[in-house]
């Protein structure tokens, strides 16, 4: 069973990985493996289950039709969802700057 925290909330690492292109691994039964889900954008595992989070991961690594499916959705998500595109500029003067 998850926390209930993590039934409810949709975490900012799920917004990360979409803005970044980068796959999730959520726990299941969890809001947040619900639009993981509609989205196709990752895994998910059982709470605290290292099994299988090593298997969710190792499937990423070793079957390349689920990742490039995953990279698709990832690709495809209208990042202005995530207010990406509005605050794109400042973070690009950002991190500009630091280099």
């Amino acid at each position: 069973m998850a926390v209930k925290n993590a039934r409810i909330l949709l975490p900012n690492r799920f917004y990360e990985c979409a803005i970044c292109g980068l796959p999730i691994i959520v726990a299941k039964n969890t809001k947040p493996e619900e639009y993981m889900n509609q989205y196709g954008t990752g895994y998910s595992a059982g709470y605290l289950s290292v099994e299988e989070t090593k298997k969710a991961l190792l499937s990423h690594v070793e079957n390349d039709e689920k990742s490039m499916k995953i990279k698709k959705a990832l690709d495809s998500i209208d990042k202005s969802k995530f207010f990406y595109g509005q605050y794109y500029p400042l973070l690009k003067e950002i991190f500009e700057i630091g280099h």
